[in-house]
């Protein structure tokens, strides 16, 4: 039957027409399967037209008429022969029964209005009735249409159990008639034989009874019916059914059923026990439903199986507005909006039958990384020329005398320049300019190149014997995403440049940008394994013994004093360090020094001194750097705070000193005083959670070297910016400016809060 079902046409009325029919109409039956076969259901479709106006007709509410607004029958002389069945408002099939002749014929009658027909639906003063004839062929198959049984359940006599039209204490409010033969035979109504015992309908899930009872001696057979107060029974079982239980598939959860079970013996009688009630458990969804990012709109979505389920569907955000459907208990659904969302699993069962109101739920916020807009590192300066890239002059040129700048000179025909005047750098980049960096002569180049030139007191990261007892060591997950081993000088110095003189440096180690493992946790936070040094083994900058497991990547030397700021970037050749004119400091490769730098650092490149006016030394936050654990921190707070001290100190009246000297209460320069721990300035006290989730991390420590007008000091200074904030993060996707942070901000996991979110909320912006 369902296969034939399947194959049921819809019924199809075209020709548009607004015009309520008033003439006759012209109705057609044409039966889709004439000659029917015997076992077979064939559609039957129904064409309606108007013979005044040549269309549809439609009723007073503008609707066109259709097969729903007709009753419809089937007649034959036997009537068991042939059935019709509504499949639903738009479809109608008739079916040839086993019992049917070969050659006979039966009539299809159409008849308008439907007697259930509303009176406001109908047509006025129209009446209507057609019919077609339909014969019966050979048989298809053995197989009985449902139609059948229901209709030879009808006429059935039930001798051996009546109807029962109330309840009694020892009978089911409801029972259905039996069908012909379950009761005793018409030969001797008194023979009954002995029924099944012990009979029980039990329910393990949705739409599906379990049915069983204990043996009757000497039954051939059982025969199962199922039915309700409002239909006739159906039999369950197969002609020849001889196990003691059936599970059975309910058409609809809804209904009480009653469940009769008949024994049937070899002479032809038959006992049939008492009807036992059964109603449905009620739909189940899935439980443990879970919702997993897995990045980039890629999300992941897994539930318990459900007992019964033929299917489950699948809804919310990404997802299309018919649901998405597996008979799976797990799915990887690409493009799923970013932000937070919430989903709705359902199960489903035969008939699509599904408690909808009850679907599970989960949450989850999606993360995905928009396409930014403008090359990272590059905002406001631009990407710069190399042309314009900061070198020093050769000190070893002869042709250079003792720089004034510095308070000693050696002499040696190699080393006659021992350092460059401020004013000395307005040559163009040339690599051969670097040779003298890379050298390693009789006299160290350290002490002859570049440490004379820097002009401070400042024990590099590379001299022998040096094992970085007076570096600050650390992660920076936040800004590079690599492992740093920083430290700084600072003098007073004379004529003819007199003023505060900060040198600093910070070695950077770990996976390079552009490679996996790139500013992974574990790689941007140091070991600092000092066991591991030997102290009478010579520090080797090139192997690194105690750091097996981090590779160097570079060296970044900052130069600050009243004449401006240079930026000098080294990277290890083979065997010695080369000057670079450029930096990697994100997957988008190299980019020229020091614009890359200007971005984070603040300033503007001034072309005549070949320096950066205003350009700041950044502060190092404890709270906001990688520890291998609160004891390794704790043993370099002590030198963080004293390169702070000198980074304030660089421009003591900036946001930057302001920060630090709240950073450490006031006693920034007091020995042995502490960070404080996840610091909030009194300025942003208003919107502590914003700070401490999106500004702290992903906005602060650049802003601050930015001029004052959106250097984020306070939550005034960032309110006032917030049209240019909406602009620049979440629409054209140019902040945060460098790679670390700017993936952090958009996919970082921060359970249910969505940091994109957060921050367009917080300034007055329905999404970001």
């Amino acid at each position: 039957m369902t296969r034939e079902v399947a194959r049921v046409l819809a019924f199809v009325i075209a020709l548009p027409s607004t015009a309520i029919a008033q003439a006759p109409w012209n109705v057609v039956i044409t039966p889709t399967m004439n000659p029917l076969p015997i076992g077979a259901c064939g559609a039957v479709r129904l064409s309606v037209l108007d013979a005044s106006t040549n269309d549809v007709p439609r009723n007073s509410s503008g609707a066109r008429v259709t097969i729903a607004d007709f009753d419809m029958s089937v007649t034959a002389d036997d009537r068991r022969a042939i059935v019709g069945s509504r499949i639903d408002d738009f479809h109608w099939s008739v079916c040839a029964c086993q019992s049917a002749i070969v050659g006979s014929s039966a009539t299809i009658k159409a008849t308008y209005p439907a007697v259930a027909l509303a009176e406001r639906l109908r047509v006025a003063d129209v009446s209507v009735e057609s019919s077609a004839p339909v014969t019966i062929k050979a048989r298809m198959n053995d197989q009985e249409p449902a139609g059948c049984a229901a209709v030879k359940a009808e006429q059935s006599v039930a001798v051996a159990m009546p109807t029962l039209t109330k309840p009694t204490a020892d009978a089911p409010l409801v029972q259905s008639p039996l069908p012909a033969g379950a009761g005793p035979t018409a030969r001797s109504p008194a023979a009954a034989a002995a029924p099944p015992t012990n009979v029980s309908a039990t329910g393990f899930a949705p739409l599906m009874a379990n049915i069983s009872w204990s043996e009757a001696p000497n039954a051939t057979r059982y025969a199962v019916w199922r039915g309700t107060s409002g239909t006739v029974s159906v039999e369950r079982t197969s002609a020849s059914h001889t196990a003691k239980q059936l599970l059975d598939t309910l058409p609809d959860p809804r209904p009480v059923y009653q469940y009769t079970v008949i024994a049937h013996y070899a002479d032809g009688t038959s006992g049939a026990a008492t009807a036992v009630p059964f109603t449905s458990p009620a739909l189940a969804n899935p439980s443990g439903f879970v919702v997993k990012d897995r990045g980039m709109g890629s999300v992941d979505f897994a539930w318990q199986p459900v007992g019964g389920a033929v299917r489950y569907r699948l809804d919310g955000p990404g997802i299309p507005g018919t649901g998405f459907y597996t008979t799976d208990t797990s799915t990887r659904y690409p493009k799923i909006p970013a932000g937070p969302g919430t989903w709705k699993i359902t199960a489903l069962y035969s008939g699509n039958y599904a408690d909808y109101a009850k679907a599970t739920t989960a949450s989850a916020v999606i993360h995905v990384l928009p396409v930014h807009s403008k090359q990272w590192l590059t905002k406001s300066n631009g990407a710069g020329a190399l042309a314009q890239v900061q070198t020093p002059a050769n000190p070893f040129d002869p042709q250079h005398p003792c720089s004034p700048y510095l308070k000693t000179c050696e002499s040696g025909a190699q080393v006659m320049n021992q350092g460059v005047n401020p004013g000395d750098l307005t040559m163009a980049y040339d690599p051969a300019s670097t040779f003298w960096l890379s050298q390693v002569p009789s006299d160290n180049w350290v002490r002859t190149g570049l440490k004379r030139w820097l002009d401070v007191k400042l024990t590099l990261w590379n001299e022998t014997n040096y094992h970085g007892e007076l570096e600050a060591e650390y992660g920076n997950p936040l800004d590079l995403g690599v492992n740093r081993r920083a430290n700084c000088a600072q003098e007073m110095k004379g004529p003819p440049y007199p003023g505060l003189r900060t040198v600093c440096y910070a070695s950077a180690y770990g996976v390079a940008p552009g490679h996996a493992g790139f500013t992974d946790a574990v790689n941007s936070t140091p070991g600092l394994e000092r066991a591991n040094y030997v102290a009478s083994t010579a520090y080797n900058p090139f192997n690194m013994p105690a750091f097996a497991s981090e590779a160097y990547l570079l060296t970044m030397v900052i130069v600050q004093d009243p004449t401006g700021t240079s930026f000098l970037v080294f990277t290890k050749g083979p065997n010695q360090y080369n000057l670079a004119p450029k930096v990697t400091l994100d997957a988008e490769g190299p980019k020229l020094v020091p614009f890359a730098c200007i971005s984070c650092h603040g300033g503007t490149y001034n072309p005549t001194t070949r320096k950066v006016d205003g350009a700041s030394l950044l502060p190092l936050d404890p709270g906001m750097l990688g520890f291998i654990s609160p004891a390794v921190q704790s043993a370099q707070e002590e030198k963080l705070r004293q390169l702070n001290l000198m980074i304030r100190d660089s421009k003591p009246q900036s946001a930057i000193a302001q920060y630090l000297n709240g950073l450490y209460s006031g006693a920034l320069a007091t020995p042995g005083t502490k960070a404080v721990p996840d610091y909030v300035p009194a300025s942003w006290s208003a919107q502590a959670g914003l700070y401490r989730s999106v500004v702290r991390p992903y906005c602060a420590m650049c802003h601050l070297a930015a001029q004052p007008s959106w250097n984020f000091a306070s939550w005034a200074n960032f309110e006032g910016n917030k049209a240019l904030i909406n602009a620049d993060v979440c629409s054209a996707h140019i902040m945060p400016h460098a790679e670390v942070p700017f993936k952090g901000f958009w996919t970082k996991e921060t359970g249910s809060m969505y940091l994109p979110g957060l921050l367009a909320a917080s300034l007055g912006y329905p999404s970001c």
